[in-house]
């Protein structure tokens, strides 16, 4: 199975949640993360979580589910919209 670097939730109330694999190679300590981007109404909301191997890194993005999404989505609306 092709290993996907992206991967995009769409959820009842309309808000998006949006994860991609990444690499930096300009940075040493953790050159690879998952960045989430959420969109709800006009808000968007972006974080970066990073990672020293990319086996660590692909072991919990292959995981990401629509349930992990929405707990997310939920908890930036929450706490910034």
């Amino acid at each position: 199975m092709e290993k996907k670097f992206a991967k995009l939730f769409d959820l009842e109330n309309g808000g998006q949640v949006l994860y991609t694999s990444n690499f930096d190679n300009e940075d040493e300590e953790v050159p690879y993360y998952i960045e989430v981007r959420c969109d709800y109404k006009g808000m968007v909301a972006n974080m970066k979580l990073g990672y020293k191997t990319n086996k660590t890194m692909r072991k919990i993005f292959d995981t990401v589910s629509q349930s992990d999404a929405e707990s997310t989505f939920n908890n930036v609306v929450k706490q910034f919209a």
